[in-house]
């Protein structure tokens, strides 16, 4: 699956708008040049968990049940080291030292579990919902097992999800709201992939992030969107902002 990014420049200098097409990357930063000869890296706001999210509902939609699956269950993982990220935040500890201690969970995902569940407990001092024991039969059949799920079984699966990630995240806006906003400012371009390329933050309007919205702007009027509603509106975006 690839998107279109604009050239800024182009808008910029009061021309037609031009976009690029690109494939997805790991990094959600692109080296985009326009047939006008403007440069430009662009950086995609959203966070990981939301672009695999995306990448998911699109499969889904595409009927690619197991694939849709695999993007959701990874979404999740990846949006708790996102909370964790946030919640560390707010109890005051910096950038460097969370990375250097997340290096000792980067690759066990049951570790980075049961952080996200003793944080969340440590900051909101109530239990957190156990989403993972509820889904992880499923879940494993479909990754481990080879099992390949009817499209309702995977649908119904992307709903939860999503609605678990709303849930959470409106939890973290409550009192954590200044915290998303630095992490979401965590994003770093190396010094060696600047040379003649003009730097440019661009938001990618993702299904959670109509909802992430709400961090920015709590009278959205996508404050109140439900998963069916989200859906719906991601068909129109494949076939404008993304392409096969």
């Amino acid at each position: 699956m690839k998107l279109y990014l604009p050239c800024l420049q182009c808008k910029l200098d009061g021309l037609n708008d031009t976009f690029v097409q690109m494939e997805f990357d790991e990094s959600n930063t692109y080296k985009v040049e326009c047939d006008n000869g403007h440069k430009n890296i662009i950086i995609v706001e959203q966070e990981h968990f939301e672009i695999l999210y995306e990448l998911g509902a699109m499969a889904l939609l595409d009927s690619y049940t197991r694939e849709a699956v695999s993007s959701f269950a990874t979404s999740v993982e990846r949006f708790h080291e996102y909370c964790i990220k946030v919640i560390l935040n707010a109890m005051g500890v910096d950038e460097k030292t969370c990375t250097d201690t997340w290096k000792y969970v980067s690759r066990y995902s049951e570790r980075q579990l049961g952080a996200f569940y003793f944080l969340y407990l440590s900051y909101f001092k109530r239990t957190p919902k156990n989403f993972h024991q509820t889904w992880s039969e499923f879940r494993n059949k479909v990754i481990h097992n080879g099992y390949i799920p009817k499209h309702d079984e995977a649908r119904n699966y992307a709903k939860h999800v999503y609605d678990y990630i709303i849930e959470t995240i409106s939890e973290l806006k409550e009192t954590c709201e200044s915290s998303m906003r630095k992490v979401a400012k965590r994003k770093n371009i190396p010094k060696t992939e600047l040379a003649g390329y003009k730097p440019s933050f661009w938001s990618l309007p993702t299904m959670i992030d109509l909802q992430m919205g709400k961090v920015i702007s709590p009278n959205s009027i996508f404050s109140n969107i439900t998963f069916d509603e989200a859906l719906e509106r991601l068909k129109i975006k494949m076939e404008t902002w993304y392409r096969k």
